[in-house]
């Protein structure tokens, strides 16, 4: 029962790292040019956006998966009213940490930037890329599903790792 623990964990971390380096490698590419209008920037910029959405969904799944298969508490969040606080202000604080994260991959990605040739590196990517990431954490904050969710399918795909509420 241990190891489907963990190998949950591994996967949900494992698909962040996977979707990092599928960020730095589209920031590798010399040119993203779609079509050879103005609207090209546009499209980059809202791809990056979606990008990096999706990135910190991804960062608050793994430090959610990890909290709440490693500490018994937030497991049944939903059930006792005593843990509702509880859960609520650690998710806040996972939410807050999944925010730094991707922020953080944000300023290397800026920084990496620099060293490619043909790559715009101005600082509205940058603050496109913190956009999506905070368009992304007020739909996770203000739609908890999202967690729900993915424990549900956690159960599904790798057995019953959950605790039994």
């Amino acid at each position: 029962m241990r190891w489907k623990k963990t190998l949950f964990i591994v996967y949900s971390w494992a698909t962040v790292v996977i979707w990092t380096i599928v960020i730095f490698w589209f920031s590798s590419l010399e040119s993203l040019r779609i079509y050879s209008d103005d609207y090209s920037l546009l499209i980059e910029r809202l791809t990056f956006l979606l990008s990096y959405a999706f990135l910190l969904l991804l960062v608050f799944r793994a430090l959610i998966a990890t909290f709440r298969l490693n500490i018994d508490r937030l497991s049944f969040a939903r059930n006792k009213k005593e843990d509702k606080e509880f859960v609520i202000i650690v998710e806040t604080l996972l939410l807050t940490n999944a925010i730094f994260i991707s922020a953080f991959i944000a300023m290397g990605n800026y920084q990496y930037l620099e060293t490619i040739t043909g790559r715009v590196n101005d600082i509205y990517s940058f603050l496109s890329n913190l956009t999506g990431i905070l368009i992304a954490a007020l739909i996770t904050y203000s739609w908890p599903i999202i967690n729900t969710v993915e424990m549900r399918l956690a159960k599904r795909i790798f057995g019953a790792i959950l605790p039994k509420s």
